[in-house]
């Protein structure tokens, strides 16, 4: 989450690379393969099980996680400012915790929720002051 939190702001003050959502993509899958299978294969190899489970998990983690969900963040980025998009970025675990409990019957905790409760709490404070400053850009251009 940090590394796509800094690559957001990085991305945003750079301002210069105006490259399309595929592209940017496709490096992005590629520099995490190599990394990946650099780790895959100091702890044990690179040949996973071969397996209808795996399957599934690689269909999804392709098709949804990847192609849609960065595709999103894409296009969030250009849609809005960089702080709001990373600041949604956080909302990743607390998601993550619903679905394990509604999916997969995982025990939820007073820390979770409490973590839950934090999580929403800085997402929408940092989305809001986002929104007030682009609010008050706005209005000095108007004046200036």
């Amino acid at each position: 989450m940090m590394v796509l939190a800094l690559a957001t702001v990085v991305q945003k003050r750079m301002g210069t690379i105006n490259m399309p959502i595929h592209q940017s993509l496709c490096i992005q899958c590629l520099t995490a393969a190599i990394l990946f299978a650099a780790c895959a294969e100091r702890n044990g190899g690179l040949m996973p099980p071969l397996d209808a489970r795996f399957g599934f998990g690689i269909a999804w983690l392709v098709l949804f996680s990847t192609f849609f969900c960065y595709s999103t963040y894409y296009v969030s980025l250009r849609l809005y400012t960089a702080s709001q998009v990373s600041s949604v970025i956080y909302l990743s675990p607390p998601v993550t915790m619903l679905w394990g409990w509604s999916m997969f019957g995982e025990p939820l905790s007073t820390a979770m929720f409490v973590g839950l409760a934090v999580t929403l709490f800085g997402v929408w404070f940092t989305s809001s002051r986002s929104a007030a400053w682009k609010d008050l850009e706005l209005g000095q251009q108007h004046i200036g």
